[in-house]
Order: structure tokens, then C-alpha cells, then sequence
């Protein structure tokens, strides 16, 4: 159950921020939420 949340956080979620983000001029943000993806696909592996 845990796994499923961090796979639909690190394929889904973060990555439509960082867009909605990009579009709208932020591209720190976008980038920020793009690393946090990245952060959530490593939780993950832990469960």
C-alpha cells in the first residue's frame, strides 16, 4: 500500500507540479518539485 503511494507521487503527482509550475514561469519551483520526485521513487524502493 505504502509503495503505491510513493510510485503515484514520484509518476504522477510531482511531476504534473513541475509542469504546472514550468507554465506558469516558475521554473525554480518546477525544479524543486522534479527533485522531490526523484526523492519519492527512492521511498519506494524501502517498501
Amino acid at each position: 500500500m505504502a509503495a503505491e503511494g510513493e510510485h503515484d507521487e514520484w509518476t504522477s503527482m510531482y511531476p504534473e507540479f513541475a509542469e504546472t509550475a514550468k507554465k506558469e514561469g516558475f521554473p525554480q519551483i518546477a525544479f524543486l518539485f522534479s527533485k522531490v520526485g526523484e526523492i519519492e521513487k527512492s521511498h519506494e524502493t524501502r517498501y
